[in-house]
């Protein structure tokens, strides 16, 4: 797994969204995390765009808060878990994890949404 993703590689996959989460301070603040020795992005924009370069990071950051806003406090706890590193997430910060991944947001609330996918894990 990197260690460092260019905004171009967000898919929102999980770990897309541990990265995003991981430095979530720093996108707020309107900066994306400094490059990685392998990559050569240098955190700076250096083709032309209309768009301010605070934008996509701010973008990131929104997305993600707004993703984890919606898991309450399952969404707390996935934060903290991730920013104090830990490397083993309880079953409710694993949960808010995969429920902010994909690219699309989900249309159901984070509770609909556990009650759907334990439903179908106990089917099987």
């Amino acid at each position: 797994m990197k260690d460092w993703y260019a905004p171009s590689e967000i898919k929102f996959r999980k770990e897309h969204v541990l990265f995003l989460i991981e430095h979530i301070d720093l996108l707020r603040s309107g900066q994306w995390p400094p490059e990685c020795k392998n990559t050569g992005y240098i955190g700076t924009n250096s083709q032309k765009s209309f768009h301010a370069p605070f934008e996509t990071p701010a973008l990131f950051a929104a997305e993600i808060d707004y993703r984890l806003g919606r898991c309450g406090l399952a969404g707390q706890l996935l934060e903290a878990k991730v920013k104090a590193q830990y490397l083993w997430l309880e079953r409710e910060a694993n949960q808010a994890l995969m429920y902010c991944c994909g690219w699309k947001r989900r249309d159901r609330s984070f509770a609909d949404w556990k009650k759907d996918r334990n439903y179908h894990l106990k089917k099987r």
